[in-house]
């Protein structure tokens, strides 16, 4: 196979289009570069000469991608990351003056719990290194992870396939929750009828009526009546505060929330589901010291 064509490769120009894709922004790409606005422009002109697209477009939220852009992001990524391993694999990983950028996929009921103390750790242990986070769900994880959208998937998932490596971090129940002077609240024990005569509000990033507690009345035999299904806890958990809605939730969140909003708690009446929280990675970054520092940061945080 000829490599002839190598030649031609500048590694600091996918670096540039990585930060712009990022950033939007010529001015922060430049700042994350550190290079000047002039360098960031000159190399993004090459690389619409080489790619004969304009890749980036300016509007009023910023400098957006085409579509060619968005194509050719994953493979950037993948040869940076590579690059980095390539050249970096036989010196130490120092966290303290690493300048890594990682992109965590973490649902809202998981970062509540988690995402306050990793960042805690990483100013003091890791403050250069760069985290984004992004919203992820119980049926999206895998293809997250496989497309390589992003570094590290923190959540409840189906089993994963060969290709991903993954870890068990913690299992977690499920707590009731509605405003305290909740009719069924003034009772000394909420019963399973109680429970499935009232009506619910049902959390679900991918709007799904049904869920883990519908699954386990299910197997007893019953049914709740979900009046309303939304994406954000914050939001659900609000409206209990003037209304007879019911909400069922995983207890860090559920308990966390319900504190600030002034909202009461009970156990379930029935026996709690539980769900696993676990790390996902691609296995391609099975010896990434950096990679494997934050996923053991993040397995201390969780234990």
């Amino acid at each position: 196979m000829s490599l002839d064509h190598l030649r031609m490769i500048d590694l600091n120009l996918l670096k540039t289009f990585q930060a712009i894709y990022d950033e939007q922004n010529i001015t922060k790409a430049a700042e994350q570069l550190r290079l000047t606005q002039s360098a960031v422009s000159h190399a993004l002109n090459r690389l619409r000469t080489h790619f004969k697209d304009e890749l980036f477009v300016r509007t009023p939220d910023g400098m957006l991608p085409t579509s060619i852009a968005v194509d050719i992001a994953t493979k950037v990524k993948q040869i940076l990351v590579q690059a980095d391993i390539l050249f970096l694999q036989d010196t130490q990983f120092d966290p303290a003056t690493s300048t890594r950028k990682f992109v965590i996929g973490i649902p809202e009921y998981v970062a509540f719990h988690v995402l306050e103390s990793l960042l805690s750790r990483l100013q003091k242990e890791a403050p250069r290194m760069r985290i984004i986070t992004t919203s992820i769900n119980y049926m999206n994880g895998h293809s997250e992870v496989s497309s390589e959208h992003v570094d590290l998937a923190i959540g409840h998932f189906p089993p994963p396939p060969k290709f991903i490596g993954a870890e068990d971090l913690y299992t977690e129940d499920f707590v009731l929750a509605a405003r305290k002077d909740h009719p069924l609240f003034e009772k000394p024990e909420i019963t399973l009828q109680d429970y499935i005569t009232a009506n619910h509000i049902h959390f679900s990033l991918a709007g799904k009526d049904a869920g883990q507690i519908d699954m386990a009345l299910r197997k007893l035999g019953r049914n709740r009546n979900v009046q309303i299904t939304v994406s954000n806890y914050v939001l659900g958990l609000s409206t209990l505060k003037k209304t007879d809605l019911l909400y069922s939730g995983p207890r860090h969140i559920t308990e966390g929330l319900a504190k600030s909003l002034g909202l009461g708690l009970r156990p379930l009446p029935f026996i709690s589901p539980e769900i696993t929280v676990m790390q996902l990675w691609h296995k391609r970054f099975d010896a990434d010291k950096a990679h494997t520092w934050l996923r053991d940061l993040v397995r201390s945080i969780c234990n």
